[in-house]
């Protein structure tokens, strides 16, 4: 596929995890973790608010390394 032609739809992910502001940290890094993802849409309301980023949880997660596994 040519990228100058490519479109976002054919390579987004159509059903991404997400998670609310609500949501733990650990919880979140977990998911990002399991999945494999740097970084996570927050949704209010069915509606996006912010993105997590793995980088941003870990600091806030005492003993969790920027990978999201422990020490």
């Amino acid at each position: 596929m040519d990228p100058s032609e490519a479109r976002v739809r054919e390579w987004m992910t159509a059903e991404p995890v997400t998670v609310s502001a609500a949501t733990p940290i650990e919880a979140a890094v977990t998911l990002m973790t399991e999945y494999g993802f740097h970084h996570l849409p927050v949704i209010e309301d069915e509606r996006p608010v912010g993105m997590l980023g793995l980088r941003q949880a870990t600091r806030q997660t005492p003993g969790r390394t920027a990978i999201g596994l422990g020490p």
